[in-house]
C-alpha cells in the first residue's frame, strides 16, 4: 500500500467538484488503495478512475468504511478492480455542521 501525504483537503476536493458541477454520481474503477497522510492523521484513501481515465482520490470516512464492511469487504485490497458508485449527500455533518459529503452507494 502506498503513501501520499496531502497538505490540505482542497487537493482531494476534485471527486466531489465533478460530482456537484457534472453530474449526480460517479461511477469510477478502483485503481489501488493507499494510505493518505492528512492534517498529521493517517486515512485510507482509494485512486479511483472513471471510464474517461479520469483519476480521482477518495478518503474513506468512517461511514463508507461501515457500508463496505456491510457489503462484505473487509480489506481495502478487496476492492482493486471492482467499480463503486459514489454521490454527494448534501446531508453530512462533520464537527456538528452540516457540510456535504462523498458516500458510497453500489460496489460491483
Amino acid at each position: 500500500m502506498t503513501k501520499l501525504e496531502v497538505k490540505t483537503n482542497s487537493q482531494l476536493l476534485s471527486t466531489k467538484w465533478f460530482i456537484l458541477n457534472k453530474k449526480a454520481e460517479l461511477q469510477a474503477k478502483v485503481i489501488k488503495d493507499r494510505i493518505i497522510t492528512l492534517n498529521g492523521k493517517e486515512k485510507l484513501g482509494l485512486d479511483l478512475e472513471d471510464e474517461k481515465k479520469n483519476k480521482y482520490t477518495l478518503i474513506l470516512n468512517s461511514s463508507n468504511v461501515k457500508f463496505l464492511l456491510e457489503q462484505g469487504y473487509e480489506d481495502s485490497t478487496q476492492l482493486i478492480g471492482h467499480s463503486i458508485t459514489i454521490v454527494v449527500d448534501p446531508n453530512v455533518r462533520y464537527m456538528n455542521k452540516v457540510v456535504g459529503g462523498i458516500r458510497i452507494i453500489k460496489v460491483e
